[in-house]
């Protein structure tokens, strides 16, 4: 966004120098290295084409950029709900702690075998939205455990993104935009395209008999409790993330 402004400073960091509260110097490198490894900037830190596009997205890059690739793949649907879920939360609500099962088996229930929380959240909002304009959206997140509330705010980021992509004219006729929408393993490439460099390669704990993101030698990024993947054996030799979490033992997971 600033280098959309075309201010007179050839690097970034110079112009972040001259904000009251300025980010330190490694938020600043990390921030300006993903840009270029996505190909928002050049190695000049100018903006390219992509980069000038995303900019006009009210989304994180990476999730921008999924987004625009769902648009010239034709399964501009599902992403959008993805990126509008990881955008704002996780719809799914634990109102009992005892009661986590019902979530875990939700969750499971909508991911269909793709071993993907990323796909189990665009079924989850493909079939709320079903649900409400057959006026039986209430008794479905009560059955399934869902805030209302936040799918609410899911809905109207996806309408807020529809409408950035027409303005920027990439969006297609309407019978044309999810030609390619239930092909799965298009959607995890397109969501794997999004996320680089968030990917990591799978490994394998053969005593306890579960995978993890290997992230260098001897180190290991769990599965979050709450992923549909957790205590799995998973197919695929990378899994993609958007957020990483640490807890008080210094463990990180997905």
């Amino acid at each position: 966004s600033i280098k959309s402004l075309s201010l007179p400073f050839v690097k970034i960091e110079a112009f972040m120098q001259y904000l009251v509260e300025a980010p330190n110097a490694t938020s600043i490198n990390d921030a300006i290295y993903l840009l270029t490894e996505i190909g928002a900037l050049d190695s000049s830190e100018n903006l390219t084409p992509l980069g000038a596009m995303l900019s006009r997205i009210p989304l994180h890059p990476q999730l921008g950029k999924m987004v625009l690739m769902a648009c010239f793949f034709k399964c501009l649907d599902p992403i959008i709900a993805i990126v509008s879920v990881l955008n704002e939360k996780d719809p799914f609500q634990l109102k009992a702690f005892k009661k986590r099962y019902l979530l875990d088996r939700a969750g499971l229930e909508f991911a269909r075998n793709s071993f993907s929380d990323h796909i189990m959240f665009a079924n989850v909002v493909h079939q709320w939205e079903k649900a409400y304009e057959s006026g039986n959206n209430g008794r479905f997140c009560a059955k399934h455990n869902l805030n209302e509330r936040v799918l609410d705010g899911i809905y109207k980021i996806k309408g807020e993104i529809l409408q950035r992509l027409d303005n920027l004219q990439v969006l297609g006729d309407k019978k044309s935009r999810n030609l390619n929408s239930k092909n799965e393993n298009l959607l995890k490439g397109i969501i794997a395209y999004g996320l680089y460099p968030l990917i990591k390669l799978k490994g394998y704990d053969p005593k306890n008999r579960f995978s993890f993101l290997t992230d260098g030698p001897r180190k290991r990024i769990y599965i979050n409790q709450k992923s549909v993947n957790k205590d799995k054996i998973l197919p695929d030799p990378y899994v993609a993330y958007f957020i990483i979490r640490g807890n008080k033992k210094g463990n990180l997971s997905v």
